[in-house]
């Protein structure tokens, strides 16, 4: 992630899945939450899966949690 941190996310470029993996690169990318939903859960190219909704559940409600205890400036 480079430049001044911006929590609401904004100038994001996302990278594509690796395509013999189908996992992120390595690195940090500027992104919301809402851009991030939307690139690799809400995609039309996973509309398929049967577990992707349900992890993104599971990984809001464990950054709440994390939130409501922990004080962050900045992901």
């Amino acid at each position: 992630m480079t430049g001044d941190c911006d929590p609401q996310g904004g100038d994001s470029v996302l990278p594509a899945l690796d395509e013999q993996t189908g996992l992120l690169p390595l690195g940090r990318f500027a992104a919301s939450m809402d851009e991030i939903k939307s690139h690799y859960v809400d995609d039309l190219r996973f509309a398929e899966s049967t577990t992707r909704a349900e992890i993104w559940q599971h990984f809001e409600s464990a950054t709440e949690g994390i939130l409501s205890v922990v004080p962050v400036v900045c992901v």
